[in-house]
């Protein structure tokens, strides 16, 4: 937790400390109505966490996104603000959609059961890994939003894909050098995941990628050294050479619904998130899931309108500033 927030557990624990000194009591989860950051999710996941799992969720380099900073603009209607998008046909209520995480039995004994289940409450999209921890049938039956299924960097073969297409799968990310040619017999819509640089970007549309992934989690996108955030840095350049053929979509470490505003502004069509969400899941189920995607969207709506832009459409990198 940052510096600047002090919550009501901590200074009962200080209290109980200066009262009973020598008594340490263990710490505890918060009540989940009492967070008002989504970074207080990581706190409490920690607590509920082994050392291993924790660390693979662990929040990321930030450094790209404070360099970006905002161009306000007041004195325009935003009363009706709309998040929505449309993705390959199907309208989403915001352009937040809940990445893919395998295994998610290391954060909660539901796993991915709880994770569609909160996103599902939250109106946001899920992508569902081929290393999940329960089988893509079983999550299937239970999401109630679009549902995506991410194959990996491993080979996977035609029949996964399949499957995952029969079990309502809408899209299918495959990986930056991947064979499409079984996703399209399969009837999927492919994204190409991992581009990082606008001439990557072109291969995979030839190639024919019906959407376009920059994906900074696995250290796929061009950053400077040490920062894993860049890119959000990368980013306008590969929607430069898009020019609109295809949705483009950042992964990466968002953990405030500025940072989403930053990455949208900056031509991203839309975005995964996945470490917040899972830091709900661990420390609190579906309903964790729930708030924190439900926190982003708010975080998001606020920033828009702090920019004066009711819509996705309405924005632009003109509201952005990019400093050294």
């Amino acid at each position: 937790m940052s510096d600047a927030t002090y919550s009501r557990r901590q200074a009962f624990g200080n209290l109980a400390a200066m009262l009973l000194p020598g008594i340490e009591s263990p710490p505890r989860r918060a009540p989940l109505d009492e967070l008002v950051l989504v970074e207080e999710f990581q706190d409490n996941a920690k607590l509920v966490l082994p050392a291993e799992p924790f660390s693979a969720i662990a929040g990321g380099e930030r450094r790209a996104f404070e360099r970006i900073t905002f161009r306000p603009r007041v004195m325009r209607p935003t009363l009706d603000m709309d998040l929505s998008v449309a993705l390959f046909g199907v309208k989403h209520f915001s352009p937040i959609l809940v990445g893919a995480v395998p295994d998610q039995k290391r954060f909660h004994p539901d796993g991915e059961l709880a994770t569609a289940r909160g996103a599902a409450a939250a109106q946001a999209g899920l992508v569902l890994s081929s290393q999940a921890s329960l089988p893509l049938e079983q999550v299937a039956a239970v999401a109630r939003t679009p549902l995506w299924f991410d194959a990996g960097n491993g080979p996977v073969s035609g029949e996964v894909i399949r499957r995952a297409v029969q079990a309502g799968c809408q899209v299918v990310c495959l990986p930056l050098g991947a064979d499409l040619r079984e996703a399209r017999a399969a009837g999927a819509t492919v994204v190409v995941r991992g581009v990082a640089d606008p001439a990557e970007a072109r291969r995979a549309l030839a190639e024919g990628a019906q959407g376009i992934m920059v994906e900074t989690r696995y250290g796929l996108a061009a950053a400077p050294p040490g920062d894993a955030a860049g890119g959000i840095l990368a980013l306008p350049d590969i929607v430069d050479a898009v020019a609109g053929r295809a949705p483009v979509i950042l992964d990466s470490h968002f953990e405030l619904g500025v940072d989403i505003l930053k990455a949208l502004a900056s031509g991203a069509t839309a975005v995964l998130v996945s470490r917040p969400a899972m830091w709900g899941l661990a420390a609190y189920g579906a309903d964790g899931v729930e708030v924190v995607v439900e926190m982003l969207q708010a975080e998001l709506a606020r920033g828009m309108a702090m920019c004066g832009a009711a819509d996705l459409g309405t924005l632009s990198r003109r509201l952005l500033r990019l400093h050294p």
